[in-house]
């Protein structure tokens, strides 16, 4: 019984569209290797402490900032930063959560959460105060107090997303980053315990290879062979097998 086999080979079928992951973090908090804050005074503290990098607020109002230098992360590729985050201590709408992008206290872009199951995006730039997307209700995506939630910040292309335990809530236009920190900031008093930082960057591969199949200047094979017959035309390869045999091109 004669098979026919016919491909329709777009203009993009060889151009290479994939990413390479490379490792820039993978904290998982057994020791202090990166320079976190280790405090303990009238402000906020911070200790690691079995495999946890536990951070308290004293303060009754206002925030503290907790972050470390990662210079090795591009702004300009694709990137992903995730987080494993735990409140223990605070009232229900005490925010806490990832910064990234930060030079110092008065410039960096925040992604929070709470426990009454809200999150929020905002920057602060020369030490004021920006909300780009205000505290939203996201029902059971979030988890309460005691309860570990997985934050994540992902840019792909020109874009950024927000999400939560797997869960997305939030998309905005990439911003230009500060500087290079990355941490966490508690508002309020609050204690958190984190568990892990995660840190990927996603680069494009080069194309190896691309034939837009407009003319035959690749040398496709245009006769019977094998009782395989190959006809490119306008932008098309069609491959005819005859004998339902495998066959290389």
């Amino acid at each position: 019984m004669k098979k026919l086999l016919t491909f329709c080979l777009l203009a993009l079928l060889f151009t290479g569209v994939s990413a390479q992951q490379q490792i820039i973090l993978a904290e998982d908090f057994n020791g202090n290797q990166l320079g976190w804050p280790e405090q303990d005074n009238e402000k906020a503290s911070a200790e690691f402490s079995a495999g946890k990098y536990k951070i308290v607020h004293h303060g009754v109002s206002g925030s503290y900032l907790f972050p470390v230098d990662v210079a090795k992360l591009d702004q300009g590729q694709d990137f992903r930063i995730s987080t494993e985050i735990t409140q223990y201590q605070g009232e229900d709408n005490d925010g806490f959560g990832l910064v990234w992008g930060g030079k110092d206290a008065g410039n960096f872009y925040g992604f929070n959460i709470n426990a009454a199951g809200q999150y929020r995006v905002y920057q602060y730039r020369d030490y004021n105060y920006s909300e780009i997307k205000s505290f939203t209700q996201a029902g059971d995506y979030i988890r309460g107090k005691g309860m570990k939630n997985k934050l994540e910040v992902r840019k792909t292309g020109g874009m950024l997303s927000f999400f939560a335990n797997g869960r997305f809530l939030y998309s905005m236009p990439s911003k230009k980053f500060f500087g290079p920190q990355v941490g966490y900031v508690l508002y309020n008093q609050t204690e958190v315990h984190i568990s892990s930082l995660d840190i990927v960057q996603e680069k494009a591969m080069p194309v190896v290879f691309e034939d837009p199949l407009e003319d035959n200047s690749n040398g496709w094979i245009t006769d019977a062979r094998d009782s395989t017959i190959l006809i490119q035309k306008e932008g098309k390869l069609f491959m005819r097998n005859e004998e339902g045999k495998g066959a290389t091109y």
